[in-house]
């Protein structure tokens, strides 16, 4: 009864005696504490973006029973999440195979209207939702209410709710502007709630800025959902939850059916509607591809992310980084615990020999890990919280077309990462902390008692320098790889003059402009901008330039048959006169596109030098025909006029594309306009602004800056990974040469004797530095021989990210290599310095 009080009493003094042991050696505490933050913080900020990007559960009710669903073309680069209103209506209907849905309009960032502020106005990305949509989800407002089922049939006033972001970033989280109105599209909606914190709807990592009821079709778009128009139909993605005892598989199949028999006679209304008419043989065409489709369901509970697709692999990547570090981090804090633990053999050996238990003593020990351990992690949480706004800012825009909201990307520790960050901890300090402890135990205890001269073996401080150094090398020279991949990139030739080019993005119909209206604002803002001192050419194009997207085509020599496989083999553009001046894409053969191109059959095109090696290696291509389509046998759909420079269009990355290049409507291009200045092209943008805002006061542009700029915008990833790259590089040579500086350093204070003894027997100063470093020498040249070997093993599946370079590039290793052992020299010229100036006399004296 009596034993447990005084197991507490007999901890609490060993806890007392643990905090005034490390007081007496505030160096070697502040230098762990520091270490394991490093390695805790480092790793718990890598850990949070990775749980925000692809662990994450949605912060809705039930997120594991979320499915969306897909429609999965043969002829698709990408799986199409966009169905009619009415489609939705059909799955919500079938409650036997669903136990709920609920839709949202496109994605976040793709329907884009004019907001007014009272002083300005700009674009934002908005979103209708279905009338069940936040009841369904079980997501409740911070301030006010959600939508709600009545408000899908409101026609004036009718309600809307802002996000989190949106709220805080324009209305300064002012409870004032609930139950008041903002414009949107120039049309008063009534602001009734906020949505909380971290909710983006299905998106994981982007969120539109204003929800709307369906009743809002109208004033957003001039179209009713039920009567379809515009240029395009309003696409939503249909969220479902599967009813008890339906699979994926047979709620697909079950939906199936009903989905195409709605899925004609849509189009076919939409396309009666249409202010581009169709012909009968194309109009066929179209309603078959697009009933051309089978329906998956996708699991969404984890939601759906851009940023994930092009990361995940960069990700998993960063957290064996991370955890190498972690590594490197550990065999420090060993290395200092064991030289501790060496340091008090004789207190050690005192208190086993007046009946102190082997336990005790580890529980002593263990005790003052935790007293380390607890301000380290403590110190690595407050790094990671701290550093996770930085980490952000290196993330891109995304979006796809000229709109690109910010990542929303929520990385705030949750209990997950508190639960990697308690474990993490253990590892380090229980596992790594008392196997010093353990070493010293096992030595008998006459011989600790006995000792007089007493020196450290060798062996672990060594075989921690040589895991350190392994280590080291495996992260420096995937940083030099990182880093040669990124140089790599910003030094391709791209075809094109990045250096004087401003792009604008202007879209005139999300404020309400008619055709009409669109033609003479782009017709008056060409004219004016041409006009400009220092413009040398101007033009507009429909597709953007360096987005990682564009538009893409089948294309065949005519008279000639492709296999029946062969898809999306060249991209293009539609483009007005003066384009190829305005981008610096040289005319390499016959004639650049004129204005009366527009219209013309067969189409005029011009073809980049990619395109003619590709379908015409040999021939000259100027004249010839070419065929939409894989038969060559149709009549022909267009004519190439002239040959330009090869630009790349996409990315940097991108090998070569063949593209060819057709005339749009000089007044009905909008898009993307390009301005292409003599000298410093920065300087235009204020001048365009000023132009737009004379002509078009209401009209927002969408965004505005230098090609240059969109270069090293779509150079995100490669950017992210040779900054986070560079510091796990340099964070493992620093702890290696720290790690080398504090063997070697200890090493010669408890060889103070017997260096001594060397030094009065005449020893020479070479065989002093060799005593001193020959074993820690052949350490670190293992570490290297292994660092390579696991390098080697390792970053053969780094293909993916490395660009113009081998994974296994010998100069990436030889550099690595080079840099540690110029460190550890470094490293090791103070204690080898110490070792040769050691007074024999003073040595014996002492001992």
């Amino acid at each position: 009864m009596r034993r447990q009080p005084l197991e507490n009493v007999l901890m609490w003094r060993d806890l007392k005696y643990g905090f005034r042991q490390l007081r007496t050696k505030k160096l070697f505490a502040v230098t762990v504490i520091l270490l394991l933050a490093l390695g805790i913080g480092s790793n718990t900020v890598i850990f949070s973006f990775v749980n925000s990007l692809l662990l994450r559960s949605l912060p809705v009710r039930a997120p594991e029973n979320l499915y969306l669903l897909e429609k999965n073309r043969v002829r698709q680069v990408r799986p199409d999440t966009s169905f009619f209103y009415q489609q939705f209506e059909e799955v919500a209907a079938r409650k036997t195979i669903f136990s709920g849905a609920v839709a949202e309009e496109g994605w976040a960032g793709n329907s884009l209207q004019a907001f007014s502020n009272g002083t300005a106005v700009r674009l934002i990305a908005t979103q209708m939702v279905s009338p069940n949509y936040f009841a369904e989800l079980g997501v409740k407002a911070v301030a006010g209410r959600v939508l709600t089922a009545a408000d899908a049939t409101a026609s004036s006033n009718i309600p809307v709710v802002l996000s989190y972001r949106f709220w805080r970033s324009e209305f300064d989280g002012s409870l004032a502007i609930l139950h008041r109105t903002i414009r949107v599209r120039n049309y008063p909606f009534l602001v009734v709630g906020v949505l909380p914190n971290g909710f983006h709807g299905i998106d994981a990592d982007r969120s539109p800025d204003v929800r709307f009821p369906i009743s809002a079709a109208l004033p957003l778009t001039g179209n009713s959902l039920f009567e379809p128009g515009g240029d395009y139909p309003l696409g939503f993605r249909i969220l479902t939850r599967l009813a008890p005892g339906i699979s994926e598989r047979q709620s697909a199949a079950a939906i199936q059916a009903e989905l195409d028999g709605l899925e004609e006679p849509l189009w076919r209304a939409w396309y009666a509607r249409s202010s581009k008419p169709f012909p009968p043989s194309r109009l066929k065409e179209n309603i078959d591809y697009q009933r051309a489709y089978r329906i998956d369901l996708l699991a969404a509970g984890h939601g759906v992310s851009e940023l994930r697709k092009q990361f995940s692999h960069a990700a998993v990547v960063l957290m064996g980084a991370v955890g190498l570090l972690l590594l490197a981090v550990c065999a420090n804090v060993a290395g200092l615990l064991l030289a501790r633990s060496e340091e008090r053999h004789g207190e050690i050996a005192i208190r086993l020999s007046l009946g102190a238990g082997r336990g005790r003593i580890l529980r002593q020990f263990a005790l003052e890990n935790v007293l380390l351990a607890i301000p380290g992690a403590l110190l690595g949480l407050a790094f990671a919280y701290g550093s996770s706004p930085w980490l952000l800012r290196l993330l891109p825009a995304l979006g796809i077309g000229p709109y690109a909201p910010p990542v929303v990307l929520d990385v705030r520790p949750d209990g997950r990462v508190l639960l990697f960050v308690l474990v993490t901890c253990f590892l380090t300090i229980v596992l790594f902390g008392l196997a010093p402890v353990r070493r010293v135990l096992k030595v008998d205890l006459n011989e600790r008692l006995k000792a007089q001269s007493r020196t450290v073996t060798a062996g672990s401080g060594n075989t921690i320098a040589a895991i350190q150094t392994a280590l080291a090398v495996l992260l420096l020279t995937g940083a030099t790889l990182m880093y040669r991949t990124f140089w790599n990139l910003e030094h391709v030739n791209p075809g094109f003059d990045r250096a004087h080019v401003v792009e604008f993005t202007i879209d005139p119909w999300d404020v309400g402009y008619s055709e009409t209206q669109a033609a003479t604002l782009i017709r008056e803002l060409n004219g004016r901008v041409r006009a400009l001192p220092g413009v040398r050419a101007v033009s507009f194009a429909v597709g953007e330039m360096m987005r990682g997207i564009g538009m893409k085509s089948t294309v065949v020599p005519a008279g000639q048959m492709l296999p029946a496989n062969t898809f999306l083999n060249t991209s293009f553009n539609r483009v007005t006169s003066g384009y190829f001046e305005s981008l610096g894409i040289p005319l390499v053969a016959g004639r650049a596109l004129s204005a009366g191109d527009a219209g013309r059959k067969p189409t005029p095109i011009v073809v980049n030098r990619a395109f003619a090696a590709a379908f015409f290696p040999g021939i000259n291509p100027i004249g010839q025909m070419i065929v939409a389509g894989v038969d060559g046998r149709k009549a022909p759909t267009a004519i190439i006029v002239g040959v330009v420079g090869t630009a790349k269009y996409r990315s940097l990355r991108e090998q070569d594309p063949p593209i060819y290049y057709a005339a749009a409507d000089e007044e009905h291009a909008g898009g993307t306009m390009y301005v292409r200045s003599y000298g410093d092209p920065a300087g235009l943008i204020r001048s365009v602004r000023r132009v737009l805002s004379r002509l078009a006061p209401g009209l927002p542009l969408v965004h505005a800056l230098t090609l240059e700029q969109d270069v090293q915008d779509s150079l995100w990833q490669e950017r992210f990974l040779t900054v986070l790259g560079a510091f796990f590089g340099l964070a493992a040579l620093s702890l290696s040469a720290i790690g080398l500086y504090g063997n070697l350093a200890y090493s010669v204070a408890r060889r103070s004797k017997e260096l001594g003894i060397r030094i009065a027997l005449g020893a020479q100063v070479r065989d002093i530095v060799r005593s001193v470093s020959g074993r820690i020498v052949w350490a670190i040249a293992i570490g290297l021989l292994a660092g390579a070997g696991a390098a080697t093993f390792l970053l053969r599946f780094a293909g993916g990210l490395v660009f113009g370079i081998d994974p296994l590039d010998p100069v990436s290793f030889a550099a690595a290599a080079m840099v540690l052992i110029v460190c550890s020299v470094i490293a090791a010229i103070p204690p080898s310095w110490r070792a040769v100036q050691t007074d024999a006399a003073v040595a014996l004296r002492q001992e």
